[in-house]
Order: structure tokens, then sequence, then C-alpha cells
């Protein structure tokens, strides 16, 4: 079987699974025995358990899977998966609290807890409370220092078992959190194994000073004086010095005194006697027997009395044998004896056939046995001695002759909280209630930190059954190197009687195959008692089908040489047992006999097929392994590599960028050993075969670059390299993966012929992360693009997010806002009853829907600004539903809120205004009947001069009151100016003595001379001048003086805007000495609704400029803060621009001809028939416009048309002014016609030609000013 493909087949599945686990340790036989430990290691070697080695793999791919598998559910499925299959315990637990957050089945397995209940507990759970608080400071400093913590130490089962661990701890951080990740190995199994090794040592010295073990007594005395010679002359370094003097070294080794050898030792060189034996051995020197001399030397130099190594040496025939030499100097009054030295040589070459196929279960279980590591203590209660080891106190911090080796020493060291169970464990023993002494303690170091300390002994005792000796180990589980000296320096005290030794072993007569002496391994292992194995032969211990087989083996035989080979036994019960028996002839008692020792290897045998299934089980699951592994062959990579090493290549970077051909041609040499399933799955190809052919279709200029990567590493000493690379599958298609490359410390070596890497495919992770982040972008843009304020609370409601929108409104930043409650960040109260109010978020959440604001609901921000807000809350919900939080949208009303009070207040005025529209028009129509009858009266001569003055002061207040409609239609209506030529001044003086009525304040005119008349709409100028001289009037609510000038002024003047068309205008200015507007509020004061009034509507000067803009005319202002404003109208002047002189009577010249009047009111058709009559017309009235057209029409036909038509611009339920001329004019496109109306604002007045109209006459008028239009039409056409 393949142990070597086996390991190498499970280090790859360890790594794909991501388990960690370091290095199993053991003792070498270089520094754990005697050459008779040595020799019973070699008959045990065959029966080593193997141990496979699973090495770490890279902390980063471990963080990497754990990064995805905190965003993407799949992959923390996969990571949970790979730690359940995981082989050693694992814990995880935030290095910032102590807090386990996840633990393996394995871990559940060890600590007795299962995985839900060890999550959630702190570390210390797993040790016992007096540890926890070294525990809890140690889990703290590793925390700060970071790296890697590998130690020996106990955790605590739940039972209450103390459970021995080795402890491997290491730091990950990943982004901002911190995790230490503990991996623990239990080493239950390898301190048993340990205890039995030490017991095996001590009982089989004297019994294997008989054994089959090659034994040699040489005197080093020439060589020792030679050394002191080399001390003497001041030589620094003897390795150095016998590296480079070889020759000198065979020198000395010839000077070595052979004085006696064991027949075994004959017998393995083939030799017959002492003096062959000493000539073959000057004669057959070989490079492994130099190196162990050479050791044998420095051992001599450095003081040191041991020296155990495997050495190759040749035997008489020319053949190579293997052995074990165990070298050791005698000690004699604390001095070496150097002319009495013992080799002991183990042959190993009988095993080496066997070991051929377990070699690698015998290299473990020499590194388990380099690892051993214990210190030994030793009670002679007959004298009171007290033996303590160096290593025992070393273990503890001091050294040989710092410790006394008293029992009160060491007791009085042990922990005050464990020295009771320690004693307690101790008198158990020494009183026969338990087997041996058996405890675990803390115990005091030289530093005064405590260590743990696993003590096992067994004492001795006498026929009266009192304890003669106590003999036992004290180990410190970190420092096993110290514990195997002190174990080699107690070697000699040690030494057990045959009865004591694990193994069942047996002496049997030659002659009568009788048992002669057992041990009680036998006796305890075989079931008989031990007078029944005397009574008995050797072939009563065996089936009856493998009696005939051993007599057949003894008659064979030939005493003196080891028989070794695997037989069935059975035992007292009859169940069988497969034993591995090695037998050597003895002398025993004066009798020939047989010294055997036995070893059941049933279990080896099960273990074998269980090694067998396990390969196939293994391979299974490599194949099956859910990411990609190649196994790859760096052989001519590493030749290379040497070779530029030899050279004197210091850079192989530089060199490589200096040789881009060989680069080229060595990234090729790499050659594919094994992939399993999903590397051809990934790659889409058919077999390892097929993908090997392609590799250069599968190789990007990245992937290139990683693998000269990997040659760097090399030649640099390292094993490991990492990264992301983009393969090519075959149908060209690009994948990105994530890998790991690294070079298996495998202990055959040629590790580099099966060098590994693992491929985690991250294409869909990148693709997710890559969407992800491009959502992720869109919501930040979105939420930052939003005029919505808008945050998100946990369940508590604990502000987690806020948008610039709701840091604006609240006056919070986000970083200031987060993690404080949302009642602090928001403060809300009702409008108008001013109680506080909260966001429903509360609510949103228990009753999982969207609740909408309060209404009317003010947020007052951290500034003190406040302003209206309207919005919702909505849960949020985790996958599984449960709510999580909430989020709340909401945006500023205020505005919204003005603009709809100002428009339901617009609203009001607009039916205020129809209202007040429809008053003047019927006004207007009464004022045309009673203006009309005066008129009559007035010229009446008789009646005129009775009465005539009041009839004037009559029509006077029919003017005004004609005025006073003119005001509520401009009110009513607005729009375009009915614009006719004015006297300025008077317009002014009106609208502004208007406007100071009930004030303070006076005004003062300037008005220039000879004034030119002004082109503007009466009734719409008085308003403009009103609402000036009201602001002014509120600017000095003490009073003051408002300035009015007007004057000439043509553009391209001095002070003329140069926004106004050429021309000439008039330009009035209304100043007040009020407190002034602010600069930033000067831009605004024109726009619809603003104010800086609290009772303000905005209006008012918005009204103004608009009113100018559509006289063509323009508007400045000037103000200065605490002096006051004056505000600029430039308003255009009439067509011929002179002085308007004074309006005088003018005689009514009589005119003649039909004339056709239409209006709705019988009034106003009597009146104006009268009045026309007077003029000289012939009048016809119709009452609507239909009746117009078709008197129009007729008399068109008769012959005798009308000259004139005047007509009523509206006809409420017929056909008005407007609808008629447009009939006339299909009839008579030549038609003269006046329209009259009593709404003097409407469009069609101001823009009368616009519809065919000839002139216009508002209501209510005088008959010069009806005379005067007739005739200026008349006199146009």
């Amino acid at each position: 079987m393949n142990l070597s493909r086996i390991y190498r087949q499970r280090t790859l599945l360890a790594t794909a699974l991501g388990s960690v686990a370091s290095l199993s340790s053991g003792c070498t036989p270089g520094s754990a025995a005697t050459g008779w430990s040595l020799a019973l290691a070699g008959i045990a070697a065959a029966s080593a358990t193997t141990a496979f080695l699973v090495h770490r793999s890279s902390k980063k791919l471990r963080a990497q899977l754990e990064k995805h598998a905190r965003e993407l559910e799949t992959s923390e499925e996969r990571h949970r998966l790979l730690l359940a299959q995981a082989s050693d315990a694992i814990l995880v637990a935030d290095a910032d609290t102590g807090v386990i957050i996840e633990a393996n089945h394995y871990a559940s397995e060890l600590l007795g807890w299962n995985a839900t209940e060890l999550v959630g507990h702190r570390h210390t759970t797993v040790h016992q409370n007096s540890e926890r608080e070294l525990v809890r400071r140690a889990f703290i400093e590793h925390g700060k220092r970071g790296g890697i913590v590998d130690e020996d130490t106990h955790v605590l089962h739940r039972s209450g078992e103390r459970v021995p661990v080795n402890a491997r701890s290491t730091l990950i951080t990943a982004g901002s959190r911190r995790y230490m990740q503990v991996i623990l190995r239990d080493l239950r199994p390898r301190l048993r194994a340990e205890e039995a090794l030490r017991g095996s040592e001590a009982r089989l010295r004297e019994l294997f000073s008989n054994a089959p073990v090659a034994i040699i007594e040489e005197d080093f005395t020439e060589p020792a004086l030679w050394l002191e010679s080399l001390r003497a002359q001041n030589l620094p370094d003897l390795s150095d010095y016998l590296k480079k003097h070889p020759d000198e070294l065979a020198a000395q080794f010839c000077r070595i005194r052979i004085l006696s050898a064991n027949p075994a030792a004959l017998r393995v060189a083939g030799t017959p006697d002492l003096d062959s034996y000493r000539a073959h051995l000057s004669a057959t020197i070989t490079p492994s027997v130099l190196d162990a001399f050479r050791l044998e030397l420095e051992a001599i130099w450095a003081g040191r009395t041991e020296v155990i190594c495997e050495l190759t040496f040749r035997r008489t025939d020319g053949s190579l044998n293997h052995g074990v030499m165990h070298w050791s100097v005698h000690t004699a009054s604390g001095r070496p004896d150097l002319s009495r030295v013992v080799v002991a040589v183990s042959d190993l070459t009988p095993l080496r056939t066997a070991e051929a196929r377990l070699r690698e279960v015998e290299d473990r279980w020499e590194l388990a046995v380099r690892g051993l590591n214990a210190g030994i203590f030793e009670q002679n209660y007959l004298t009171g001695e007290t033996h303590l080891s160096d290593r025992w106190k070393e273990i503890i911090g001091y050294l040989p002759d710092e410790f006394p080796s008293h029992r009160e020493a060491w007791q009085g060291r042990v922990h005050p909280d464990d020295r009771d169970r320690v004693l307690a464990a101790l008198h158990s023993h020494l009183r026969h209630e338990k087997d041996c002494y058996d405890v675990d303690y803390r115990i005091r170091c030289k530093d005064g930190s405590y260590k743990w300390i696993e003590a096992r002994g067994r004492a001795i005792f006498g026929p009266d059954g009192q304890p003669l000796r106590l003999i036992g180990a004290h180990a410190d589980i970190s420092d096993r190197k110290a514990a195997e000296a002190a174990l080699r320096d107690g070697e000699a005290r040690y030494r057990r009687l045959f009865e004591e030794n694990p193994c069942p072993m047996w002496v049997y007569d030659l002659e009568t195959l009788r048992f002669l002496a057992v041990n009680p391994a036998a006796v305890k292992h075989y079931g008989y008692t031990e007078a029944e194995f005397l009574a008995m032969t050797i072939f009563e211990i065996r089936p009856p089908d493998e009696v005939e087989r051993l007599r057949k083996a003894l008659s064979e035989w030939r005493g003196g040489q080891a028989l070794p080979g695997l037989w069935l036994h059975r035992r007292k019960d009859g169940s069988l047992m497969l034993m591995n028996v090695t037998t050597h002839a003895h002398e025993f008692a004066g009798r020939p006999a047989v010294l055997t020792l036995v070893e059941d290897v049933t279990e080896r045998q099960e273990a074998d097929q269980r090694l067998r299934t396990s390969e196939a089980r293994y391979r299974v699951l490599f194949e099956q392994s859910p990411v990609a592994i190649i196994e790859q062959d760096y052989s001519e990579v590493g030749v290379w590599l040497e070779g530029l090493r030899t050279a004197g290549v210091p850079d192989l970077a530089t060199y490589l960028d200096q040789h881009p051909d060989e680069l080229a041609r060595m990234l090729t040499s790499v050659k594919i050993v094994d992939t399993n399933r999903e590397t051809l799955r990934m790659v889409r190809a058919s077999s390892k075969e097929e993908l090997s052919a392609n590799i250069h279709r599968v190789f990007t200029p990245d992937a290139y670059a990683a693998r000269k990567q990997t040659f760097l590493a090399l030649f640099a000493g390292k094993s490991e390299v990492e990264g992301e690379v983009t393969l090519l599958r075959l149908d060209g298609s690009p994948r990105r993966v994530f890998y790991r490359w690294w070079m298996p410390p495998l202990e055959q070596g040629d590790t580099i012929s099966h060098t590994q890497i693992v491929l985690v495919d991250l294409t869909d992770i990148r693709t997710a992360e890559a969407e992800l982040a491009a959502e992720r972008e869109r919501l930040r843009v979105t939420l930052r693009a939003m005029a919505e304020g808008l945050l998100t609370t946990d369940t508590e409601g604990v502000v987690q997010f806020m948008n610039e929108a709701a840091e604006r409104m609240t006056g919070w930043t986000a970083g200031s806002a987060i993690g404080r409650h949302v009642d602090e960040i928001s403060r809300l109260r009702h409008e108008k009853n001013l109680t506080h109010a909260s966001l429903p978020l509360q609510r949103a959440i228990a009753e999982h829907r969207v609740i909408e604001f309060p209404l009317q609901t003010v947020l007052t921000g951290r500034n003190g600004l406040t302003c209206q807000v309207d919005g919702r809350c909505a849960p949020m919900h985790d996958l599984s539903g449960r709510a999580i939080g909430a989020v709340a949208v909401f945006r500023d009303v205020t505005e919204r809120s003005r603009l709809e009070a100002e428009l339901l207040r617009s609203s009001k005025l607009e039916s205020i205004g129809i209202l007040a529209g429809g008053i003047a028009h019927d006004f207007n129509n009464i004022l045309t009947v009673v203006m009309g009858n005066v008129t009559l009266a007035m010229l009446d001569s008789t009646v005129n001069d009775a009465v005539g003055r009041w009839l004037e002061e009559a029509e006077r207040g029919v003017l005004r009151a004609r005025d006073l409609t003119q005001q509520l239609l401009t009110f009513a209506k607005g729009g375009d100016p009915v614009r006719k030529t004015v006297r300025l001044p008077e317009v002014v003086r009106e609208a502004a003595e208007f406007g100071l009525h009930g004030s303070k304040v006076r005004c003062e005119f300037a008005i220039s001379e000879n004034l030119w008349a002004a082109d503007v709409d009466k009734g719409q100028i008085g308003q403009v001048v009103q609402n000036l001289v009201i602001n002014a009037v509120q600017a000095m609510p003490e009073g003051g003086v408002v300035r009015v000038s007007i004057a000439n002024e043509k553009t391209g003047q001095r002070g003329a805007p140069g926004l106004l068309a050429d021309g000439s205008y008039l330009r009035l200015s209304i100043a007040d000495a009020g407190m002034g507007i602010r600069a930033d509020h000067l831009a605004r004061i024109f726009d619809p609704y603003f104010t800086t009034k609290q009772s303000g509507s905005g209006l008012g000067l918005a009204t103004v400029y608009s009113i100018i803009r559509k006289h063509q005319g323009h508007v400045e202002v000037e103000s200065e803060l605490g002096k006051g404003t004056t505000f600029h109208i430039w308003l255009p002047a009439a067509p011929e621009a002179h002085p308007v002189p004074s309006e005088t009577a003018s005689p009514i010249v009589p005119m003649s001809g039909r004339l056709l009047f239409m209006d709705d009111e019988a009034t106003i058709c009597l009146m104006a028939k009268t009045l026309l009559t007077r003029l000289g017309f012939v009048v016809t009235t119709t009452p609507d416009g239909a009746a117009a057209v078709a008197a129009y029409k007729e008399a068109k036909a008769s012959g005798d048309p009308f000259r004139l038509v005047i007509m009523d611009l509206t006809v409420p339920g017929g056909m008005g002014g407007l609808e008629a001329m447009h009939e006339l004019l299909a009839i008579d496109p030549q038609v003269t016609a006046i329209v009259s109306s009593g709404y003097s604002s409407d469009p069609v007045m101001a823009n009368y030609r616009k519809h065919g109209f000839r002139g216009m006459v508002p209501k209510p008028y005088k008959i010069t000013d009806l005379a005067r239009a007739i005739r200026t039409v008349l006199d146009q056409k």
C-alpha cells in the first residue's frame, strides 16, 4: 500500500475543506530513550498506528470564504459544511468580546456541549473557574498582539473532566470585525501512549540485557584526551572543526578500544569472536559509522552522556545492515566514565521489509517520540529521600541546583485550590484504593505564574503492603523536550522487572514447552491466572489448527535467532487474537529456555483494513470535492532553480525579466500529476490528458504570471502562494478563480514533485458582487438625489441611516444622528395645537403596514428652524418576514401648504372679483342711464338754467362712480390694459391720496412742467400707485413723508434703463423713508407670494410688476437699510409726446345718417336713442346681436344701410357684440362699428381694432364722449 500516496490525498482533501491543523508532535529515538527502549521501540514499531497529518490551509482563503458567507447564503452553507467536516474541534469567537459565535460538531463532542449551547457563551466557559481569569487575560493579550499562539493546555468537559488539548489560536481580521479561531486537538490518546512507552522502557531494561540486541563496551579514553587538547587550544566549535578535518575524525575512530561485545553484536557483524569483530570494525568504516562517531565526540565535548542515532554498518559478507545505536556513558561520582562506554545497537535489518510498507507510520512515530516531554519524580519512603529530575525543575523555570529535591518544596508550590486534591489522589494510591497515582494540578513557577501539570506515578509496595518507593512523571505538555531529557537522566532508576512490562511476555522451557514465567500483562491479556499459565504448555494457548504449524516451526527453529511471525492465540474465554511473536533463546534458572514477546496486532490488522477503506473513501472525497484540486510536478523547475542558485543568481525576478525565453520555457515545464472532477468540470475538459494537452488554452497571461510567482516563492524558500487569476474554459469562456498553491512538507521529501493547487471558482461571486455594488451605487445616488428626507431605524427606534435631504430638514448630520433615538432627531408637533407628535415607526413595525404622518405636522430642526412635513413610515423585514426596523420618508410641504393657502385665497379673491366685475358691469349700465338722462336734462336749456349747477354736480358724481367701478373692474379682471392718453399727475394724485387715507403719512409731489401725456390704462396705473403708496405707509408706521415725482425722459438719457425700447417715457418715482429692504431680498420682491410681512400676501408688488410690463414700461427699486426705498417706474408717453391740454367743453357738431344701436338694457336703448337722435342720427335699437345682424342685413338689402353700428359687448343669454361683429363683417367687410361695455377692462375693449371695431366707448359715457368717439370713427372712414 502506498502510504505516501494516501497521505498526499488526505492532505489535498484537508486543504480543499479548509481544515486548519498543526503537525502531531512526538519523540525521536535520539532524544527520548536509551538503547534498551529503542530495542523495544524497534520491536513495537510495526504495530504503531498510522497518524495522518493535516496541514493548515490559507487563512486568507478562509477569510475570503467567510466574507462571501456574510453576503451570499450559499457560501455560508458551504463554509458551515467545511467546518462540520474538519477533523479537529474548532471554536470561533469574537476577538473583542470573547463570545463564541461558532463551533463544529467535534468541539461539541470534545466539550460535551452541543453547538447551540456553546454559541453565545464566553470562551472562558470551557475552562475551570480558577483558570478563567488567566485565560481571559491571555485572550486579550493575543487579540492585541495578533498572530498564532500554539500551546498545550486543558479544557473543561461538561461532565467536569479536564481534557488535555493542543490549542492553536489564530487572530483573523475581516473588514472591521475580528475573530479568534481556536483549533483544539485531543491529547489524551497520545498521553496514554506516552505513559505506556515510559512504563515499557523502565520495565524492560533489565530483561533486555539478554535480549537480541548488540551491546559493545568501548574505551573512549584516547579520543577524550584528544578532545581535551583541542579544548586547551580554545577551539570554539568542534562540529565545524570535524567537518573541515574528516581524516582526523577517522583517525580518532581507530583509537577506540573495544573492550567487549555480546553475542548479538558478533552475530550482527558476522564475526566469530571479539578479535575478528575489532579487526572488521576498523576495516569497514562507513560514512554512517563516522557520523555516529562524530555525534559521540560532540556529546563528550558538550558534557552529554548519551547519543542515539541510526547508522548503516557492513557485515563481513559485504551486506549493509541498518541499526539504531545507543551510546551511553556511565556517570561515576558525578563524572562520566569514558573508559567503559556502553554502545547498544539494535539490528533493524529484519524489520526493513515490514517497515518499507509502513515507512510513513514509523516516521510519524519518531515525531511522536521526539515530542515526549515530562519531568520525573521519585519518593523513597524508606530513606525519606525525594528525587526531582532537572526537567521537572526546568518545567517550572528553575535550574537544577536552584530548587531543592524534597517533598515539602514541590508540595508547597502546588496551587492552594489543588493541594488537597493532589494529596488525596496520592494517599488513595498508597492505601491501595487506586492502581496508580494520577492527578492534574497547577504548580507555581519561578516567575510566579502557574503551569498545569499532569502527574502520573505508581508505588512499589513491600510484603507488608507498605509503600517502598513512588515513581512518576510530571509532564508539561508545552515543553516535551526537557521532559525527555529528564526521562534519560532517570533511566537507570526506572528499570523495571519483567512483570511490569505492558506487553505480554513469558519464558518457556525449550524441552518441555511449559511456561516457566509470565508477566502480569500476559495474565491480564489472556485471562488465565499465573498458576494456570505455569501448568500449561505453549500449545494450549493456540487454537487446534495452529498447533501443527507451531510444531513445524519449532522443529525448524534454530535457537539463538529471532523467529518473528504472526500467530493466532486463544484467550481463556475462547476468543482469538492475532499476535506478533518475537522469540529469543536464553537461559532461565539454568535451563535452556525461550524468551517470548508478543504483541496483539488484531487491531493493527483491522487498522490496515480500515486504512485501505480510508484510502478508497478519501479518494472518493477527493474526486467529489466541491473545489478544484490539481497536483503538479515541479521537479524540472526545482532542478532549474537549484542551477540558478549554484550559478550565483541573486535576484530571480530580475533574471527572469532579462531572460523571457527561458521563463516561457519553464512556465510550460510543469506537469499535471492528478486532478479531481471539479477541475475538469471547471475548465470543461473530459480528462486529465485533455487538460494537459490544452493547458495553453486554459492559461491566461495573469495565470502564467501567477505560476511565475510560484517560481519566485520556491527560489526564496517559501512554499505558499495565493491570489486571484482568470482562466479560460476550453469553450473560451473566462472564469475568475481564487488559487492557493503550496508545497506540502511530506516526510518522504521530494515534495516538489507533488505540489498542490486549490482553485475556487469566484466567477458567480464576483458577478454578484459587481451587481450588488452597482445596485448599491444606484441606491446611493437615488437616496442622495431624493428631495424627500429618508431615515431608517432598528426596532428600538435608533437611527441607522439618513440621506442628505433628511440632514437638511433635521439639521443633523448623518454621523451625529446615527445611533441616537429618532425622537431626538425629529422633533415633531402639531401645527395648530402645538402638541408633541412622534414618528409612527413603532406602530408601522407592530402593525406590519405603512402608516402616514399625522396631518399638519411641523418638524423643528436642530438649528431651531421649522417646516411643515408629511410622509409615511413603513416596516422593514428580513427574509423570514421578521421586522428588523422601519423606514420613514418625509418631505417639506411648507411651500406647498403656503401655495395651497394662497390658492384658496386667490380662489376667494377670484370669486369676489367675479362678483365685483358683475356689480361693476351692472352699475355701469345704471350709470350710463343716469349719465345719459343727466346729459339730456342739461341739453334742455330751460332745465339747465333752473338746475344746471346741480346737474353738473350729478354729472361729476356719476363720473366718480364710473372711476370707482373702473377700479372694481381692474381688481376683478386685470388683464391687458385699456390704454388711452391721460394726464398722469391727476391719476397719481388721486391714487396716492386714496392710499394715504387714515394714515400718519403725507405725500409731497414734484411734478415737472410741460409733462407729456401718458399712454396708459388709468385704472391699472392708479392701482400701481395705490399699492406702492400703501407699502410706503406700512414701512413708516410712526408717520413720515412719501415723495412722488414725475418727469419726462427719453431712452438714452442718464438714468433711463437700457431695457426700454427707444421712445419717450414718463418717469414716476415714489420714495419713502422707512427701514428699507435687505439686499438679499431685493431680487425677489417682485416674485409672486414673496413677502416679509407677517400677514402679507406677496401679491402687491407682483401686480405692480405685471401691470408695468403689460404697459411696455419698466420698474426698478433702490433701497438702503435704515434710509428708505425708492421705486422708479417708466411709462410710455402718448404717440405725440407733447403736453396734454386741459379738456374744455366743445360744441356738439350735428351729424346725420342711420345708426344701429344694440344693448340688452331697454332703458339704455331708450336713453341712447334720445341722445343719438339729438346728435342728428336716425336710430334703430335692438336687444341683442342676432336682432342687430338681422336689422343690418335687412337695411343693407333695402339699399338704405346703417352708417354706424354701436353694440354692447356683453348680452346675458344672447348674442353679444363680438359675435355680432363677426357676423356683420361676413355680411359687410366695410361695416363701421363701435363697441361699448360696462367691462371697460375687457381685452376686447383694449384691442377693439383687432376684432374689426373702429372705436370703443366705455360705459358710462357723457354725450360729449360719445359724440367725440362717433366723430372720430366717421372722420377716419
